[in-house]
């Protein structure tokens, strides 16, 4: 039996890749967002005490750390996929080529 070969059209990549750039920004957004809100709660002087400290260390330390790792990866999987993208450009320069499994 004979599996089917498959074809990387670059206008498929492209518009994927722009696709998922926007929505990886828009999470991003959210995150730095959401940092900002949690920065605002830690540095509230209203919300003190012992428990209030403890709340307010936990949600720095771990929150923070957690979206900050998130930011980071995201921004990493945006940046490889752009190079991902331009490496199919060194093969072919056109924007409409297709390329065949076997090539």
């Amino acid at each position: 039996m004979k599996m089917e070969g498959f074809q990387i059209n670059y206008t498929d990549l492209s518009d994927l890749f722009w696709e998922y750039k926007r929505k990886i920004e828009n999470l991003i957004e959210n995150i730095d967002n959401c940092i900002e809100r949690i920065s605002m709660f830690t540095e509230n002087a209203v919300f003190t005490g012992k428990t209030g400290d403890a709340v307010k260390s936990y949600l720095g330390e771990a929150h923070i750390t957690i979206l900050s790792g998130i930011k980071v990866t995201a921004q990493t999987l945006l940046d490889n996929m752009a190079a991902y993208k331009a490496g199919y450009r060194v093969i072919d320069s056109s924007t409409n080529f297709k390329l065949d499994e076997e090539a």
